[in-house]
């Protein structure tokens, strides 16, 4: 319950998208460049990553930003990918996010959830 000293200090989205192109999520020097390019659009500050590629395919990575973070999963063999898009800078620069990256991903379906997170 909130109260008078109760703020939002972060705003979380989680996306389920499915029928991604595997050709666009199979890759992790793919999912980083689509993740970094992300964040350059919407004026987020990288201070890390780390993405890893799996065997035969798929790959996990997360972008870590001065106000949180952004990471993917992909599973190019069910075409399915998971995002995680998590800003305490407020919730439009999450929502920018979320849709850019789903407007590149292509999926045929998505499910976004919004969370608002507090102190």
């Amino acid at each position: 319950m909130m109260n008078k000293t109760t703020s939002i200090k972060g705003y979380h989205i989680l996306a389920d998208l499915w029928g991604c192109p595997p050709e666009k999520v199979n890759e992790a020097s793919s999912l980083e460049e689509i993740l970094i390019d992300t964040t350059h659009k919407v004026g987020f500050r990288v201070v890390g990553k780390s993405f890893h590629q799996f065997t035969p395919n798929g790959a996990t990575g997360v972008v870590l930003l001065e106000t949180s973070h952004i990471s993917v999963h992909s599973w190019p063999e069910f075409n399915f990918v998971a995002l995680d898009v998590y800003s305490c800078s407020g919730k439009l620069k999450a929502k920018k996010a979320i849709r850019h990256l789903v407007k590149v991903l292509n999926p045929e379906k998505a499910q976004i959830r919004e969370v608002e997170r507090f102190r």
